[in-house]
C-alpha cells in the first residue's frame, strides 16, 4: 500500500556534522486503498440519492480519515460542496502532510445534462494544484463520473452514486475492474502563485480611500487578448473602514472561480492581509451560465448575507456579503451581461481582476 524508506539529511554544526534520518511515506497505491476501504465506501454511498456523490480522503498512512456526502437535493443547505485542507474548519481535514494548504481543494456538484450533476474540483490557488490519476497535474477539472486525485501525499476519491448503476458490486476486486472510463471534459493546468506578479502594485489601505483596480494594457497585450464587453461580467468592491477597492471581473475568471481572502494567493483581498478579522481564504465566486454563486470556503468567522450566515448563495445582479468583521464584498453584475461568454483561447489566466492599479 505504502512503503517506508529512510531519507538522510546532513545538518552542519559548529564542531560536527549530524546525520538525521526520518521515515518517508511513498505514494499510496490507489487500487490497494480502494480495495481496503471499499466496503465502508459502499455502505456510506447507500445513504445517497441517485444523484449523490461520495468524497473520501485517505491519508498517506493508508487510513480513511473522512467521508463527505454531497447531495444536489439539499443545495440550499450547502451540502452540495465541500473544502479539503488542513484547517480546522475544512469539511475534510488532511492533517498528516504539511505541504497540503489550509484550504486546498474545492469540490462541488454543478448543474449537468440529463438531470444529473457534474463534479467540479478546483484548486484554491495553492500553486501546487492536485494530481488527477490518468491525467496529471491540474488546477481545475469538471467530471461527469468518478475521479481519483492526489492532494499532497493524500488520496481523495470522488465516487458518484451512479458509478456502477443502482447497485454497487459486493466484491472490491469486481468494483475496481468494472470502473467506468474516466470522463473529465474540462481541465486547466496550475500555474505557480507569485505574490509579486499577482499584485505588482499594492495600494496602501487607509480610511476613506477609494481605488479602482483594472487590468493593465500591457498585460492584455502580452496575453494577446483584449477585454470585450461580453467578458466584463461585473465588479466586486471590497469595503472596509470607509474605504473601497473596485475590481473588474471577467467572464473567464468567474468560469473557473474568483478567490477572495487576505492571502496573497487570492485574486481579491490581499490589500487587507493585515486585518485578521476575516479569513486568509474566505469565499469563492464561481458562475454557472448567467448565475454567479458565492461559496464560503470554510472560513473561520463566516459569510453573512442579509443578516444570516450562509454556506452558499446565488448573488443575482447585486449582493452585499459581510466577510467576518469590518470587511464587506459588494457584487454588481455588468448591465451589458446577461449570459456568461467564456473566450476559448485556452489560457489559464483570465486577464483580470485586481492585478494592476490604474490611477
Amino acid at each position: 500500500m505504502a512503503s517506508q524508506t529512510s531519507t538522510s539529511f546532513e545538518v552542519y554544526g559548529s564542531d560536527r556534522t549530524m546525520i538525521l534520518s526520518y521515515p518517508e511515506i511513498r505514494r499510496l497505491d490507489i487500487e490497494a486503498v480502494f480495495a481496503r476501504h471499499y466496503r465502508r465506501l459502499k455502505q456510506e454511498a447507500e445513504s445517497l440519492s441517485g444523484a449523490g456523490v461520495l468524497v473520501a480522503a485517505i491519508e498517506n498512512t493508508g487510513q480513511l480519515v473522512a467521508i463527505g456526502l454531497l447531495n444536489p437535493d439539499t443545495e440550499l443547505s450547502g451540502a452540495h460542496y465541500l473544502v479539503v485542507g488542513r484547517h480546522d474548519q475544512a469539511h475534510i481535514r488532511l492533517t498528516h502532510d504539511p505541504t497540503v494548504a489550509l484550504r486546498h481543494l474545492f469540490v462541488r456538484l454543478a448543474p449537468g445534462t440529463n438531470g444529473m450533476p457534474e463534479i467540479d474540483l478546483v484548486d484554491l490557488r495553492t500553486g501546487q494544484g492536485f494530481t488527477v490519476e490518468g491525467i496529471g497535474l491540474a488546477a481545475a477539472i469538471r467530471s461527469s463520473g468518478h475521479v481519483f486525485v492526489r492532494v499532497g501525499s493524500a488520496v481523495v476519491m470522488v465516487l458518484p452514486r451512479w458509478t456502477w448503476g443502482p447497485e454497487w458490486p459486493d466484491d472490491p476486486a469486481t468494483a475496481w475492474k468494472t470502473l467506468p472510463r474516466l470522463c473529465v471534459h474540462s481541465h486547466m493546468e496550475p500555474h505557480p502563485v507569485d505574490a509579486e506578479k499577482d499584485h505588482p502594485v499594492r495600494p496602501t489601505w487607509s480610511e476613506g480611500t477609494h481605488i479602482t483596480v483594472m487590468p493593465a494594457v500591457s498585460e492584455l497585450v502580452r496575453n494577446q487578448r483584449i477585454l470585450s464587453p461580453g467578458e466584463h461580467f461585473g465588479t466586486l468592491s471590497l469595503e472596509a473602514f470607509g474605504g473601497s477597492i473596485c475590481y473588474a471581473v471577467s467572464a473567464k475568471e468567474l468560469a473557473v472561480g474568483v478567490l477572495v481572502g487576505r492571502y496573497s494567493r487570492c485574486q481579491i483581498g490581499a490589500e487587507l492581509s493585515d486585518l485578521s478579522t476575516w479569513s486568509r481564504v474566505h469565499v469563492l465566486l464561481i458562475a454557472d451560465g448567467a448565475n454567479v454563486k458565492a461559496y464560503d470556503t470554510a472560513s473561520t468567522p463566516g459569510t453573512i448575507i442579509d443578516g444570516r450566515h450562509i454556506n452558499f448563495a446565488e448573488l443575482g445582479d447585486h449582493a452585499v456579503m459581510a466577510l467576518g468583521h469590518h470587511v464587506h464584498l459588494v457584487w454588481e453584475r455588468s448591465r451589458a451581461c446577461t449570459t456568461l461568454n467564456v473566450p476559448g483561447d485556452g489560457s489559464a489566466d483570465g486577464g483580470g481582476s485586481g492585478k494592476f492599479l490604474l490611477n
